[in-house]
């Protein structure tokens, strides 16, 4: 393994193998994401003893940034040139998600392909054009299939959640010829789009105390949290789920406004 050393540690290129540039793993751009962080900083460990071991196929490069430095980092040419790309995100609300791999609409990526992480739930995001834009700039680029890894929550280090993360990238990585590598099977995954999930706001601002956990299933009408009056402490409110399904995101925070986003049901399809 090669290691370059620039100013600040922290945004150290770990690379494994050598040849065809075949995965970029990326981490976190915000230093809060203490939980993205401590998996990358885990995948770096057992990739650097899976080459030790030769475990990684001839003529295969993987690149691992555990920081990258800004977030045009994650669009260099550099990244652009590998024919995987995996980052780690947090869930842009605070609160706390099933675990999952997010694949844009855009036309380059493939749902089969990221089937292949193991993971229980492949999400289909629908971009804003800008976003896309900036995403995939640059003429290589459009080559690559970016798969974006939630583990479930950022600012907290989860240990099983870490070790299931890690486990999902080389399984994925194995099962693309990169590695050679025996796991557990993983997750069939569901393929869901992210406009299918039925959104839960709160209807007052109070105090928030939410009853159930993400991947809970739960029934239409079921009690998910209470908004309480923060002065009296009488109940405010009762938030009740919208349909049958499965809990896929639950907002953390013990206080919240009104019109807030607190959970997100991935809804139970009847025929």
């Amino acid at each position: 393994m090669r290691k370059e050393v620039p100013l600040q540690p922290e945004n150290s290129h770990f690379y494994f193998g050598k040849g065809e540039k075949s995965a970029c793993i990326l981490g976190p751009d915000r230093e809060s994401s203490v939980q993205q962080r401590f998996v990358c900083a885990s995948l770096v460990k057992k990739l650097r003893e899976l080459e030790e071991k030769g475990a990684i196929v001839h003529d295969n490069e993987i690149l691992v940034i555990p920081q990258p430095q800004e977030v045009n980092e994650m669009f260099c040419p550099e990244t652009q040139e590998y024919s995987y790309v995996i980052r780690f995100q947090e869930v842009e609300r605070e609160g706390d998600s099933v675990p999952y791999i997010e694949i844009s609409d855009a036309g380059f990526q493939n749902p089969s392909l990221a089937n292949l992480f193991g993971y229980p739930y492949v999400v289909i995001r629908q971009r804003e054009e800008e976003e896309t834009a900036e995403e995939h700039m640059g003429p290589d680029h459009r080559s690559s299939n970016v798969f974006c890894v939630y583990t479930g929550q950022a600012d907290q280090i989860d240990e099983e959640a870490a070790r299931r993360a890690v486990a999902a990238v080389l399984r994925f990585l194995t099962r693309m010829g990169v590695l050679r590598y025996t796991s557990h099977s993983g997750y069939i995954a569901s393929v869901i789009r992210e406009e299918d999930l039925s959104t839960v706001r709160s209807d007052h601002s109070g105090l928030y105390r939410r009853l159930v956990q993400p991947g809970t299933e739960v029934h239409r009408g079921e009690v998910l949290a209470l908004l309480t009056d923060p002065f009296d402490g009488e109940i405010l409110s009762e938030i009740l789920s919208p349909s049958d399904g499965i809990v896929f995101y639950a907002r953390r925070a013990s206080e919240v406004q009104e019109e807030s986003i607190v959970f997100q049901i991935i809804r139970r399809l009847h025929e």
